[in-house]
């Protein structure tokens, strides 16, 4: 026992002297050796007194040197160390004096003088001119719009109007006010460059702004929209179709009450005697954009609405393809891959036709081929 006893202690004094040894080696190695040039002070070192210190304010790295005659009469802004205990401290007096010399150089005030304008200097400068927020601008706006005037100065302030209608509080703003009211009055106007300017309009405002679409809804807005578009030409039918989007994209509501309107029925019906390409691209891509952006419930529920529609949609996916139009092309057969089971022996038709047509692009050299190349691939292959 009695030499256990000392094996351990011995232990215990080994173990204190190789600690003690580390504890000597580490602050030997942590000591600061000042030169006569700048040394950078590693963090936890402790620096003697009497040093120049100076600090680095874009990396944060202090430095060090000894004095030297030049530093002792300069007026340099250099931190001294003088504290007895090795602690830094800071030359107060130095530091406010080099402050002043920074903010009253006159060199320095001469060039921010010759590069800014004083308050009273912009001031002057916009006499002449008459600022205002954008609200006050389409309040006066509204109230030359109130006024009975032609209608190339309707269709001007509309399309002024449909500018500042893109900011999402700019259309808050609108139907808070009651302006949007004003601009729907010339939905019914018989002048179609001024019904579609207003169209526009509430478009800007509705895109993306799901207070402004429920408004639109609400108000009956969309329901003026659907009633007009299978009566209307063609150009001025792709103008309403921009407007329905508006109001029901990114807005399950609103898409739910379109179909409630038969408005899933009337856009199919109009694209079948649609003879414009940009109207079939517009439709179309309205249908795709619903499929494709909702969430699944929803998808499932667009795909209902469509059902009494689908066999006059792949109709008129045959008449596309056959136009060799690549954009209208490709998104007809987009919306092809959604409806393609409900079409019976249509959709074979639709791929017969689109072998057609791949074969002709094929021998012409037509770069349609390449745009949908992956679309129609996937269409070929499945049949």
């Amino acid at each position: 026992e009695y030499k256990s006893y000392l094996r351990m202690k011995y232990y215990v004094l080994f173990i204190f002297s190789f600690y003690r040894l580390l504890t000597v080696y580490s602050e030997e190695e942590e000591k600061f050796v000042a030169t006569s040039e700048w040394t950078e002070i590693k963090e936890g070192q402790s620096i003697p007194r009497g040093l120049h210190v100076r600090m680095n304010f874009q990396t944060g790295i202090r430095e060090a040197k000894l004095m030297s005659p030049e530093d002792k009469d300069s007026d340099s802004n250099v931190v001294v160390v003088k504290d007895d205990d090795g602690s830094t401290s800071i030359d107060v007096e130095a530091m406010e004096d080099g402050l002043k010399n920074i903010v009253n150089s006159k060199d320095t005030m001469d060039t921010l003088s010759s590069k800014f304008k004083t308050m009273d200097e912009i001031k002057q400068s916009l006499k002449g001119y008459d600022i205002k927020s954008e609200a006050l601008v389409i309040k006066d706006k509204m109230a030359l719009l109130s006024q009975t005037m032609s209608d190339p100065n309707i269709i001007i302030l509309l399309e002024e109007l449909e500018d500042l209608a893109h900011k999402y509080d700019n259309g808050k703003l609108m139907i808070q006010n009651g302006w949007m009211e004003q601009i729907i009055r010339h939905f019914h106007s018989n002048n179609k460059d001024v019904y579609r300017a207003a169209v526009r309009v509430v478009s800007a405002s509705a895109s993306s702004n799901p207070e402004v679409q429920k408004y639109c809804i609400q108000k009956g807005y969309l329901s003026i929209l659907v009633s007009k578009i299978y009566k209307q030409e063609d150009s001025v039918a792709k103008t309403t179709t921009f407007g329905i989007a508006s109001m029901i994209r990114n807005f399950p509501a609103g898409v739910e009450h379109f179909n409630n309107l038969f408005g899933f029925t009337t856009l199919s019906s109009k694209l079948i005697v649609s003879k414009s390409t940009a109207l079939d691209r517009s439709i179309l891509s309205l249908f795709n954009d619903l499929l494709t952006n909702d969430k699944e419930r929803n998808k499932t529920e667009i795909q209902g609405y469509l059902e009494a529609s689908k066999k006059l949609l792949c109709k008129k996916i045959i008449q596309v393809i056959d136009k060799d139009v690549s954009d209208a092309t490709y998104e007809s057969l987009y919306l092809f891959t959604f409806i393609r089971d409900s079409c019976g022996s249509l959709a074979d038709q639709v791929v017969v036709k689109l072998r057609e047509t791949v074969d002709r692009w094929s021998s012409e050299d037509k770069n349609n081929y390449n745009i949908s190349d992956g679309l129609i691939q996937l269409i070929l292959k499945s049949k």
